[in-house]
Order: C-alpha cells, then sequence, then structure tokens
C-alpha cells in the first residue's frame, strides 16, 4: 500500500498534524535505470566534432533499438528525439544551431530510453560550444 500526506496543519502554539491516507492511484510500471557511460559531467563538446554517447546494454538486449533525446539537466525535453540501433554507441555531430545565443554552451544532458519506457538512463551534464575554450 502507497501512502500521501494530504494536509499539515502547523500552528507554532499547537502540535503539528498529519493525514496520512491511503493511495488510491494505480502504481507505474516498474522502471529500470540504464547506464549512460557518455558524455561525462563537465565535458564540453565542440559544435561539429564527433562525440560518442555510450551506454550498457545488459539490461536491454532484446530490445533493437533505443530512444536518444536531448533534455536539460533536470530531464525535460530540449531537443529531438531520435531511434537508433541498440549497439551501446552512437556518434553525435552537434550541429551550428548550438551557437544561437539562446543555447550556446547552456548545460545539456542525453537521455537513452526504451520505445516502452521501462527502461531509461540520463547521462552526465555537458555543454556544447563553438570551442572548448568559448563556455566557460
Amino acid at each position: 500500500m502507497v501512502c500521501s500526506v494530504y494536509a499539515v496543519d502547523f500552528k507554532p502554539s499547537q502540535e503539528t498534524k498529519i493525514k496520512i491516507s491511503p493511495d488510491k492511484r494505480p502504481l507505474p510500471q516498474t522502471i529500470h535505470n540504464l547506464k549512460v557511460m557518455y558524455p561525462t559531467d563537465g565535458q564540453i563538446c565542440v559544435i561539429n566534432t564527433g562525440y560518442s554517447i555510450i551506454w550498457l546494454t545488459n539490461l536491454i538486449q532484446n530490445y533493437g533499438y533505443v530512444e536518444l533525446e536531448l533534455v536539460w539537466p533536470d530531464g525535460t525535453p530540449a531537443g529531438g528525439v531520435y531511434p537508433v540501433t541498440n549497439n551501446g554507441q552512437y556518434n553525435w555531430y552537434p550541429d551550428a544551431s548550438f551557437w544561437d545565443e539562446s543555447v550556446r554552451c547552456k548545460e545539456y544532458r542525453v537521455k537513452v530510453y526504451t520505445h516502452d519506457n521501462k527502461y531509461h538512463g540520463l547521462s552526465g551534464r555537458f555543454k556544447i560550444g563553438q570551442t572548448y575554450s568559448k563556455c566557460p
């Protein structure tokens, strides 16, 4: 049984009261974490230079492909979703669109996941810049 906290009534002169009620929502599907090896935290990717996105395939050997998605550090979408062969590696070339002022040198992550969302993982936080020295 899953429980949720529904209300907290706090006044400095009284005790804190917490009402706990059973949560009747169905439990979500089990999500299994994938290990995404690259890109790593702090890496700077240079525009038009190839970089490997690498993930472990031991948990997802029966999947023919996985989805790759460029996301913000909190996991929310920042770019498109791309289906790729599930061989543990994809070579990616960030293009010149990442030099636009609105996205230049921002932090990103790569999300790797299966089409049924049972398995997913996030890379480390990295930046995309025009050169290695142009991202603080």
